[in-house]
């Protein structure tokens, strides 16, 4: 089905893909903090903290 193609639901999926491309970078940054912390105690609750981001973009 298309739906039709005017300034406001350009304007609301531009602001989609912009809140979606945050989000992929704050999973990639976690990531990326959880592999370089040494921390044991940091490292867990980081990877519960990626989790949660993981369950609300699966959501």
């Amino acid at each position: 089905m298309m739906y039709p193609v005017d300034k406001s639901n350009m304007i609301a999926l531009a602001g989609l893909n912009l809140a979606l491309s945050y989000e992929n970078a704050a999973v990639a940054r976690l990531e990326n903090r959880v592999s370089e912390t040494i921390d044991w105690e940091l490292k867990e609750r980081l990877d519960l903290h990626l989790a949660r981001q993981e369950n609300t973009r699966n959501a």
